[in-house]
């Protein structure tokens, strides 16, 4: 049987009709920070690089610093950026399916014999 109607990302609940459950984890997060460092004559320094081309954005901050460069370069200036990239991660609560157990209305239904409506119900 299903759980019921789901699971709720903005609560971190299961929603369940027919399943109730005692032990339930905390959702978790994973946090990154990357910095990239650009200096006018085009060389870069930053511990992860190659985070920022996978990241949404990167190809609109490429294009404006290279402009910037270029601009920079004309009217020999010196430029300097700095580009950050924070990103979230955030990993679902879980249910110890041990400590599922099902609740009373399903129960009936099982024991009165009516498995169909046990099914259609959860």
């Amino acid at each position: 049987p299903k759980l019921g109607r789901g699971y709720s990302e903005s609560t971190s609940e299961v929603v369940s009709t027919c399943l109730e459950f005692t032990a339930k984890s905390e959702a978790t997060y994973n946090y990154d920070y990357s910095m990239l460092e650009t200096t006018s004559n085009g060389s870069t320094t930053g511990s992860a690089s190659g985070h920022f081309e996978g990241s949404a954005g990167w190809g609109f901050a490429k294009v404006h610093i290279g402009a910037k460069m270029k601009e920079a370069s004309e009217k020999n200036e010196y430029k300097h950026f700095i580009t950050t990239r924070m990103a979230s991660e955030r990993y679902y609560s879980s249910v110890e399916d041990q400590t599922a157990f099902l609740t009373k209305d399903a129960s009936d239904l099982i024991k009165r014999g009516d498995i169909v409506g046990f099914f259609q119900s959860c």
